[in-house]
């Protein structure tokens, strides 16, 4: 399996102690990494693997991509980051696992609903760039 892994601001999430709150903003995160995982045969023991690669990932200072990291604000997965699959499943690394979604077609976030002009997190399509000034 073909995925990314994009690490975001780590202060977004970390007051999220579980799955209820977790909230991934594209535009603040950072891709890292590709990489093609072909000995598993599920998203989630891809993402576990994921995982224990990237987390305790200790980028020496000199190493060429040290840069993307850098800007990433942090070198090991933590909560909030998340890896998109080639089809388009979302997992967002939580406190206690896996929180499995899709992109959102409206808004920034990641695991609304779209209905009309909102989606399920109540923003509307015309003002989501300037409440995301906000966050």
């Amino acid at each position: 399996m073909k995925i990314a892994i994009y690490y975001q601001n780590f202060g977004i999430n970390a007051h999220c102690f579980g799955k209820e709150n977790i909230r991934v903003y594209p535009e603040h995160a950072t891709l890292v990494q590709t990489m093609e995982i072909s000995q598993y045969s599920t998203k989630e023991q891809v993402a576990d693997v994921t995982f224990s690669l990237m987390n305790h990932l200790q980028i020496d200072r000199n190493h060429p991509k040290r840069s993307i990291y850098e800007s990433a604000g942090h070198t090991s997965m933590s909560v909030g980051d998340y890896i998109v699959f080639e089809d388009g499943t979302v997992f967002i690394c939580t406190s206690t696992g896996w929180l499995e979604t899709t992109r959102c077609e409206i808004c920034p976030f990641v695991g609304c609903r779209s209905e009309e002009n909102f989606c399920d997190c109540k923003y509307n399509i015309a003002n989501w760039k300037k409440d995301m000034v906000k966050v």
